[in-house]
């Protein structure tokens, strides 16, 4: 029976220890020896709620702890040595917040014992994945608060100004326009 394997992150625990994310083990590069904590079962036993539970999509280190995004898009404290003690930060499914398996965390200290958590991931908007969406998300109360929205990236609202689209297919190839 084989076994499938996916790799989500990849994250440095000190100066010799990456951890694998998704189906979890930990490297030593001194020595390339991997260590795997976790055998995923096969493709159908995989996708059961218990063993989403354990996979680590995304892995921030936030003050002591490393939380992650778990397979069902839950935030989690991960347990790195033993997935199956990993328990829920905040006990909301985050796919109707627009968080899906692309959603980054950010763990970010701005004064010695100040820490925010932040999300950033990717969301639609006028039919286009183009528009970063970040949220702030306090561990304690387990709210999660919009803080920035980076809208439609890839459309015209965000060109240079004194730049204009033009009508490719009136233009004469090879021929460039520019308003400069």
């Amino acid at each position: 029976m084989a076994n499938f394997h996916q790799t989500h992150q990849i994250d440095q625990l000190n100066d010799s220890l990456y951890y694998i994310g998704g189906h979890k083990g930990i490297l030593n590069i001194n020595n390339f020896d991997f260590n795997i904590i976790r055998e995923i079962p096969n493709f159908a036993a995989g996708s059961t709620n218990f063993e989403l539970k354990m996979i680590s999509r995304k892995l921030e280190k936030h003050k002591d702890k490393y939380i992650m995004l778990d397979g069902n898009v839950y935030l989690a404290y991960a347990d790195l040595y033993d997935p199956e003690n990993n328990t829920i930060a905040i006990n909301q499914d985050l796919t109707s917040l627009g968080y899906f398996d692309d959603t980054n965390l950010l763990s970010y200290q701005y004064a010695c014992d100040s820490t925010i958590l932040y999300t950033i991931q990717n969301v639609f908007y006028m039919g286009q994945r183009d528009t970063i969406q970040i949220d702030r998300v306090d561990l304690v109360t387990g709210q999660i608060t919009r803080w920035k929205n980076y809208i439609g990236l890839s459309s015209i609202n965000f060109l240079p100004i004194g730049y204009e689209i033009y009508n490719t297919s009136m233009i004469a190839p090879g021929r460039r326009v520019s308003d400069t």
